[in-house]
């Protein structure tokens, strides 16, 4: 069995009984059109979505050679733009997540700085300005936290 998780597929070709079944989506398209993945009832999936086209094919011939370059042409150049599309949106998927990265970073900068301020028994003191620290950890951990969760939401797509 291929672990789905280490093959990035736009296309399944399937070799069987002597013959050709072709599958136009990512590799957890192909088992759901295999039956191996059930498919919830009037959802369809993401890789199902993304599928330009599954025909399947007799062996080859010259003549069935040419008829899938004639058929496929609008279908390469549709392929070819959601491709790009998609690209792009990795892209900037990739980017919002090195931008979530870099302000984590930040904010628990900010955050260790103040634990380092407020570990000196001293720094109490001064209950005001205890009483804002604490208020300022709290918002920077809330902060901190939303940062993890967005990073999280986007890196799991």
């Amino acid at each position: 069995m291929i672990d789905p998780f280490l093959v990035l597929a736009t296309r399944v070709v399937e070799v069987e009984d002597g013959g050709l079944a072709s599958y136009h989506g990512d590799y957890e398209y192909y088992l759901a059109k295999k039956g191996e993945i059930p498919q919830p009832s009037g959802q369809p999936s993401a890789a199902s979505a993304r599928a330009i086209h599954e025909s399947p094919l007799q062996p080859l011939t010259q003549n069935s050679k040419l008829e899938t370059q004639n058929l496929s042409k609008e279908e390469r150049l549709r392929s070819r733009e959601e491709e790009k599309q998609r690209q792009k949106e990795e892209r900037q998927r990739q980017k919002r997540l090195a931008e979530l990265e870099r302000a984590i970073e930040v904010e628990e900068g900010r955050l260790a700085e103040l634990e380092g301020r407020m570990a000196d028994p001293a720094f109490f003191a001064d209950r005001e300005a205890a009483r804002i620290a604490g208020e300022e950890h709290v918002l920077l951990s809330a902060r901190i936290a939303g940062l993890y969760e967005e990073w999280e939401t986007i890196h799991g797509e």
